[in-house]
């Protein structure tokens, strides 16, 4: 039976087989490389130390992924109200009225909904492992980890998850806030609690 870091090389060569295989011609044409990189080389030196009473970090919906669908609402309302009142003295007063009442009320709802994370939205990351949507696996299901960026400048980046039984896991991370600031480079601090909990787990 293959140990443990035998099954993580043995797994990891599958994923870079899988990514590689999505390479363009042209990039393989000059030997490019697929942009897998271990969660450990996002991590700084200089990172606070967490606190041995935190168990759990949670990271939300991202602002920019609820602002995309308000935008698009708010366009749309507004849209209707301009058709409306420039359709003509036709229109009676109160179908303007209502029209008004519905672009305000429309707009409030899905500005709430950019000034709150969807809740069934997240990943969560603990000494227990790692989970999301439904989905959960503990540090001893967990190889390693990994972000894989695609080339393209719009791809988002995926976290990869190594797992014991031979499968790959991964989940785009388009929809959440997993840097500690808007300077900070992308997905720093995800990897930090990962790498943080892991660690925990290999040298309780």
């Amino acid at each position: 039976m293959a140990t443990r870091e035998e099954l993580k090389v043995q797994v990891y060569d599958v994923l870079y087989e899988e990514e590689y295989a999505l390479l363009s011609k042209t990039a393989k044409a000059f030997d490019a490389e697929p942009d897998i990189r271990h969660t450990g080389r996002f991590v700084k030196k200089n990172n606070a130390i967490i606190p041995d009473t935190v168990t759990a970090k949670l990271f939300p919906e991202s602002m920019e992924h609820r602002m995309g669908p308000a935008i698009v609402g708010i366009i749309a309302c507004a849209f209707i109200v301009w058709f409306i009142f420039f359709n003509g003295p036709h229109v009676p007063v109160w179908i303007r009225i209502l029209g008004v009442v519905f672009f305000l009320v429309a707009t409030g709802i899905l500005i709430a909904r950019v000034m709150k994370a969807d809740p069934e939205i997240y990943i969560e990351v603990s000494s227990a492992g790692v989970g999301w949507n439904g989905y959960s696996f503990t540090w001893q299901q967990i190889l390693d980890t990994y972000i894989v960026k695609r080339p393209g400048r719009n791809a988002p980046a995926e976290l990869v998850l190594l797992l014991d039984n031979g499968s790959i896991f991964r989940e785009s991370l388009r929809n959440y806030k997993t840097a500690s600031s808007i300077w900070a480079p992308q997905h720093d601090e995800l990897c930090f609690y990962i790498e943080h909990f892991k660690g925990k787990m290999v040298n309780p």
